[in-house]
């Protein structure tokens, strides 16, 4: 997980794998790049680039045959 700080007062927070997968559905389908996220201390909306969103998204897990293959 990767946290996400808030401009107005410096808390840092975490985005869930389910939030991550999701925004980044709702940008690919409205063609945006930036994702809005609320600060759970002060309630300012936090922008999150699509970019940062792609570093946390999960990795795909392998099952055991496709890695003995390799």
């Amino acid at each position: 997980m990767r946290g996400v700080r808030c401009q107005r007062c410096g808390h840092m927070f975490s985005l869930s794998r389910e939030q991550v997968v999701a925004a980044l559905e709702m940008l690919s389908e409205k063609g945006e790049t930036h994702y809005g996220v609320e600060c759970p201390r002060c309630r300012h909306l936090v922008k999150v680039p699509r970019g940062d969103l792609e570093r946390m998204r999960p990795r795909p897990v392998e099952s055991s045959a496709e890695a003995e293959a390799t």
